[in-house]
């Protein structure tokens, strides 16, 4: 049967590649790398189908205990070694998961950054711009110069 520390041992390997990929893609953001970002991207979707696969064999061992939660199970454990290094891991895959968050709220914020950039830059070449009161209310496009109708 599979033991749960084996199971934590690899889903913090996995976790912690991934952030590895999340600093490379803040990176390739930064630097208006598309490649990198969707090489980044296939990356992080073979990581959470593994991820996905051992989070179901963890709840299900977890869930052929009758212990709701990872502390308790980790607690009940007779081995005290192994209730340590359960206790240890856990305490290592939630900082990584902290990290890899605030990594991909970083991330976020860059390509909002990056997108508020391009969508000025569009109005000012187009001139084109949304004009209405709210998001319910139809918006209707204004014209006004532009920089493709101005002579230089």
């Amino acid at each position: 049967m599979e033991n749960l520390i084996e199971i934590l041992k690899k889903e913090l390997e996995i976790y912690e590649q991934e952030r590895e990929i999340v600093k490379l893609k803040i990176e390739a953001i930064e630097e208006d790398n598309i490649e990198l970002i969707e090489e980044l991207m296939k990356k992080e979707d073979i990581l959470v189908k593994k991820i996905q696969e051992l989070e179901k064999r963890r709840r299900k061992l977890i869930d052929g205990t009758g212990f709701k939660t990872l502390t308790l199970y980790a607690e009940s454990l007779d081995n005290e070694k192994e209730r340590e290094d359960a206790m240890v891991l856990k305490q290592k895959l939630k900082i990584v998961l902290e990290e890899i968050k605030f990594l991909n709220s970083t991330a976020e914020q860059l390509v909002n950054i990056s997108t508020g950039i391009l969508n000025s830059v569009i109005r000012n070449i187009t001139g084109k711009k949304e004009i209405g009161y709210k998001k319910d209310t139809q918006k209707r496009e204004f014209t006004q110069n532009n920089l493709l109708n101005k002579k230089i």
